[in-house]
């Protein structure tokens, strides 16, 4: 099964926010694709939903996508790209012969869109929630949500997304979440606008929708989270981790300088023993020129929102910075 690159283009581009019965009918396939992923690539919790851990091996590409953060075209270059040969990422999603893993934060366009953000914050106070700054900021979010969606229905073992820290409709302080708020009330924000325009119910069904993310990979050679692990963690836990707030803050929470000291190295010693070379991927914290290293180097933090690049983890040899940090603009 795959997924015609119009039809992504489509959605890619359209100005108006999603037909509301679609967008909930594929948030419930997209959720229901990602509890049936095979349990050997994602086990189960002790309640028996799909677990926060995901496993990938074989000798198949990994292609890691920072955070989007509302960046529809991003996200289109990304499965446009022809990364071997003539063969596009898209053409390689739907016959197995490489992956991507997105680190996470689909919500929010954030420093990129800072004028519109400060223009909406004044449409909100003064009492306009579906003014069209907030609007279109929106429709941006769902709009690269929906892309995302599609991927997940399409290639439930070949493309991921991970849990950040704004994936968090409901805003809450509950289950490893913070609410969140930069340049408005971003996160008050997008929920009052979603309990206006699409009720609570459609709301609920989003946020259980966000919950069923995963928070970490570990492939052949790397791992990867949404931010840099405050500590460390076991296959078990990490499995559990919806049972756990500490641990899903931890994962999509933790900033630059804040996770315990020798928490990376103890993470790729435990899962990849057999790999010295082995990369702990993430994004969370913005980054300038491309990629910054932390944690002995052990660390690659690839959030840099204006690089248009993604990191290619070939499946049989060391990661190298001067060819895998890979440009998927056109």
């Amino acid at each position: 099964m795959g997924i015609p690159v119009k039809h992504l283009e489509t959605i890619c581009f359209r100005e108006e926010l999603p037909e509301k019965k679609r967008f909930d009918a594929l948030v419930e396939a997209a959720r229901t694709a990602m509890e049936a992923t095979d349990p050997l690539v994602r086990p189960r919790d002790r309640k028996g939903f799909a677990g926060g851990f995901v496993r990938l091996s074989g000798p198949v590409p990994t292609i890691i996508v920072p955070d989007l953060h509302a960046r529809r075209e991003f996200l289109l270059n990304v499965v446009r790209y022809r990364y071997s040969g003539e063969t596009t990422v898209l053409e390689g999603l739907a016959t197995g012969a490489v992956r991507v893993v997105c680190v996470g934060d689909a919500f929010h366009s954030e420093q990129r869109c800072r004028f519109r953000w400060l223009a909406a914050y004044e449409e909100y106070r003064a009492g306009i929630l579906d003014g069209p700054s907030l609007t279109a900021e929106v429709a941006d979010s769902m709009g690269l949500m929906e892309m995302i969606m599609e991927c997940i229905v399409a290639f439930p073992e070949n493309f991921f997304f991970l849990k950040g820290n704004h994936e968090n409709i409901l805003n809450t302080d509950k289950n490893g979440n913070h609410p969140f708020r930069k340049y408005a009330e971003e996160g008050e924000m997008f929920y009052r606008f979603f309990l206006s325009r699409f009720g609570k119910a459609f709301t609920t069904r989003y946020a259980r929708f966000e919950n069923t993310f995963p928070l970490c990979v570990v492939g052949d050679r790397y791992m990867v989270s949404h931010a840099e692990p405050g500590r460390f963690y076991d296959e078990p836990s990490i499995i559990n981790a919806r049972l756990d707030p500490r641990l899903i803050r931890d994962f999509t929470w933790t900033g630059n300088g804040d996770s315990e000291e020798g928490t990376v190295e103890q993470m790729l010693a435990v899962f990849l023993p057999d790999v010295p070379d082995a990369l702990y991927f993430g994004g969370h914290r913005p980054v300038a020129n491309s990629y910054a290293l932390r944690a002995s180097g052990r660390y690659v933090q690839i959030h840099d929102p204006y690089s248009g690049q993604v990191a290619f983890v070939p499946p049989d040899r060391p990661f190298d910075f001067t060819i895998d940090m890979r440009s998927v603009e056109p």
